[in-house]
């Protein structure tokens, strides 16, 4: 055989290699994507929606469907200033869809960007490191806690958790590929991530980038990214719904959504105070049950190539620049540092995955939280204690680390569909405020009006389909009250602490939320 023949060969041979690769990925993928759609579909709308956030979303939804204008968010028929449109209009889409607004349509999003982020997740696992990485970083993203929280929940955070994923995967196929334009695309993904929710869809990842550039001094990644101008395409998309909408709305809308809803609620904020660790405290818990094994991820980072410790120290980037980007503010909520746990579970993958190559020298770091983990379930009685008794006899062999996990994540994952479809449902009764609506659809005399002692509860609109009349203040409700109208007051007990009622105000119970001492009031203000 000549030369050029054995080439040609080993050209056919290599094709054919590169082929079957990308038709093992794919299969990965869709079984991936079954079995993410397995965890997360089932139950999605079998609870209400509970306060505060998902039937408000729901509520600025369907407003926008009712009145055909999407382009200026509403809630109870006025201007809703407090997060972009993004969410809203994929809460639209998907009631289009579907034909009907409902617990489905408001959760959709948010399930479907969990099942996107988890092949995401995948496919960056097997770029950056191997293909037994990519699965266990998988698996450990779709069954954290926060994860499979946030998947069936109608908030805005998973699906700021894909863009901004679907923006890093960008940039990182970039670099891999030595094609700086995808770059653009980075910054195009961060754009529709501040359609979602605000500055916080660029800042946390792109500081990110920008340290771990610092940290290892590449300066032609630097120039890669084309800073100048991709912040240019950023802000074009941002404008192209932003400018229009203040033209709308007006200069207030304006100063709300840019400084009240961003400046000051970062700096000077007036709830979720927490102290500066807050974070800390949270994460171990919302990690869970993979936190227990974060020290043996990075314990086996050791056993990583130059190149892999090189993603492991981007990933780390990632982390430490989004807790110190959150904890900086004074207000703090968990979902704020959803945006890292791509990066956990990657971190995750790579390291247990190579542990499982270390031989004896691993099984400590495996046997070790395996068997704490195995205790904790044991001690609580959750569904999953013998998948993590199962888990624990696999971690004292380390090159079945894959299937440790697997055993973790299969006990957490049926743990979590029984507690969606069986037993949250059955809290309606306490924390939905659809009883409370379906009463004031029923018993609201006609003389009378709705009114909220501040916000309207986005569950009485929701499940109530109308509108109230808002007062802000206790003058207000003195002025409004004194002008001899009939109404119903619907009161949030929290709400009480920052206004006090007029002396003498005559208030009847007329309903509460379910048995709670903190639920939701609504009182008859008759004539005086």
């Amino acid at each position: 055989m000549t030369r050029g023949a054995a080439a040609a060969r080993g050209g056919e041979g290599g094709w054919r290699w590169a082929a079957r690769w990308r038709d093992h990925r794919r299969t990965d993928l869709a079984l991936l994507a079954l079995l993410a759609a397995c965890v997360v579909f089932p139950g999605l709308g079998a609870r209400d929606l509970w306060n505060p956030d998902e039937p408000r979303y729901g509520e600025v939804a369907r407003e926008m469907r009712e009145s055909g204008s999407f382009l200026v968010p509403q809630f109870n028929h006025r201007l809703y200033t407090q997060k972009p449109p993004l969410m809203f209009w994929s809460i639209a889409a998907c009631a289009a869809v579907l034909g009907r607004l409902d617990e489905v349509a408001v959760r959709l999003p948010s399930a479907l960007a969990a099942i996107g982020s988890v092949l995401l997740v995948h496919a960056l696992g097997r770029r950056l490191f191997d293909r037994r990485a990519a699965w266990i970083a998988a698996a450990v993203f779709l069954t954290s806690a926060k994860i499979l929280w946030q998947a069936r929940v109608g908030q805005i955070d998973m699906l700021l958790t894909f863009l901004v994923l679907c923006a890093v995967f960008c940039w990182i196929e970039g670099v891999l590929e030595r094609r700086p334009a995808l770059s653009y695309l980075f910054f195009a993904f961060a754009g529709l991530a501040t359609l979602a929710k605000g500055p916080v869809g660029l800042l946390p990842p792109l500081l990110s980038l920008l340290a771990f550039m610092t940290v290892t001094r590449d300066r032609q990644a630097l120039r890669d990214l084309r800073l100048v101008r991709g912040l240019l395409l950023w802000a074009v998309i941002v404008l192209l719904w932003l400018a229009p909408a203040i033209a709308v709305a007006g200069r207030a809308y304006a100063d709300e959504i840019l400084v009240g809803q961003n400046v000051a609620r970062f700096f000077a904020p007036t709830a979720h105070l927490r102290p500066s660790w807050y974070f800390g405290m949270v994460l171990p818990i919302d990690f869970l049950p993979w936190s227990f094994f974060l020290p043996a991820a990075l314990a086996g980072a050791r056993w990583l190539d130059a190149r892999q410790r090189r993603w492991v120290l981007m990933l780390l980037c990632w982390v430490a620049v989004t807790l110190i980007f959150f904890s900086l503010s004074p207000g703090k909520r968990t979902v704020y540092i959803l945006t890292m746990y791509p990066a956990l579970a990657l971190l995750s993958g790579a390291g247990l995955a190579a542990l499982s190559r270390a031989g004896r020298r691993a099984r400590a770091w495996l046997a070790v939280p395996a068997g704490a983990l195995a205790v904790l379930l044991w001690g609580i009685a959750l569904a999953a204690p013998a998948a993590a008794t199962t888990a624990f006899v696999l971690a004292l062999r380390p090159e079945r680390a894959a299937q440790m996990v697997t055993a973790i994540a299969a006990g957490v994952a049926v743990t979590y569909v029984a507690l969606f479809v069986g037993i949250l449902p059955r809290l309606d009764s306490e924390l939905s405020l659809r009883p409370l609506a379906e009463r004031v659809a029923r018993d609201l005399p006609e003389s009378y009006e709705l009114a909220s002692l501040q916000e309207m509860e986005g569950g009485l609109l929701f499940y109530g389909s109308g509108s109230a009349r808002e007062l802000w203040s206790a003058e207000e409700l003195h002025s409004f009250l004194a002008s001899d109208r009939r109404f119903w007051l619907v009161v949030d007990p929290d709400v009480l602490g920052m206004v006090t009622l007029p002396p003498g105000l005559p208030l009847d119970l007329v309903a509460r939320q379910g048995t709670r001492d903190d639920g939701v009031r609504i009182f008859s203000a008759p004539t005086r």
